[in-house]
């Protein structure tokens, strides 16, 4: 289809987002942050973690989950998340938040006995932000837009052109602002990580406020715990990504996996959590510099 390939087509003096839709044109969003709040969903984050924890960078043995399940002792406290690509139709990444009101957080029983920053004080509105996991596949997504050909009709709605668009690093912040969301929603004030210079860095570059929780730990590699403020976190990307913003004003920050699994899943204009459908085959896809 010609004119969906020329839609896709964009040189770098074009605005990216939205002035470049056409009128009637249907697009949403690449990715969405999916709440895991059934077993079924849980289960697709523990084979996700299995698959790249155990079967792809050995951090954990693998004949230690012989259903290919990748846990531990802090899921049972654990609020979890996943990333649904739609032009893909498969999972992109997951995370999970352990309740400080509900255990030790993994940080706290790797850094004992030095207590985290705060901890004592914040805990009643305190998590950590643990066990971040995206696929190969999907580590490498930049600002781009893809264009589908269009469903020659059913008799039930007119054809129309699918857009899917993607922001640069668009999975993690897609995990972070449904945390933040999340967060809003329950109360909960700060949140904790051990994570390695390199995911501190990206951290920071998105605007994250990372306060030193304390000292660096030995933990499949040099660690170090921090602490940031979330209402302060989210000011702080809307102020300095232009794409925070977009994200947040023209897509839903996470939308429960219960709710996801039994939506009417065939395109339509606005649909919270369109997913291209087998017939929908990707035409044209192009970074946008």
């Amino acid at each position: 289809m010609q004119t969906s390939v020329q839609m896709g087509l964009m040189s770098s003096n074009v605005a990216p987002f939205p002035c470049h839709l056409r009128t009637g044109t249907q697009w949403q969003y690449r990715f969405q942050t999916v709440l895991a709040d059934t077993s079924q969903a849980r289960k697709i984050s523990f084979r996700l973690r299995y698959q790249v924890f155990c079967e792809e960078t050995g951090f954990e043995d693998p004949k230690s989950f012989p259903d290919k399940l990748e846990q531990d002792i802090f899921d049972g406290a654990s609020t979890i998340f996943l990333v649904w690509d739609r032009l893909t139709s498969k999972w992109a990444g997951t995370m999970r938040l352990v309740d400080a009101t509900k255990t030790a957080l993994p940080s706290e029983t790797i850094c004992w006995p030095t207590p985290l920053l705060d901890m004592d004080d914040n805990r009643p509105e305190a998590v950590e932000f643990s066990r971040l996991c995206v696929p190969p596949q999907f580590r490498r997504v930049h600002n781009a837009i893809h264009v589908q050909d269009s469903h020659p009709g059913d008799g039930r709605r007119e054809a129309s052109i699918p857009v899917l668009r993607q922001e640069d690093d668009e999975i993690l912040l897609r995990v972070i602002l449904g945390f933040i969301a999340w967060a809003r929603d329950n109360d909960i004030q700060y949140c904790y990580f051990l994570i390695n210079a390199a995911l501190a860095r990206v951290l920071k570059r998105l605007s994250v406020p990372l306060a030193i929780a304390g000292p660096e730990v030995e933990h499949r590699g040099t660690r170090r715990p921090y602490k940031t403020h979330i209402a302060t976190a989210l000011q702080d990307m809307r102020a300095n990504l232009p794409r925070v913003s977009r994200i947040l004003e023209h897509s839903e920050p996470y939308v429960r996996y219960s709710e996801f699994a039994e939506q009417d899943l065939r395109p339509s204009a606005g649909h919270p959590i369109y997913t291209p459908q087998p017939w929908l085959q990707p035409i044209q896809q192009k970074r946008i510099a």
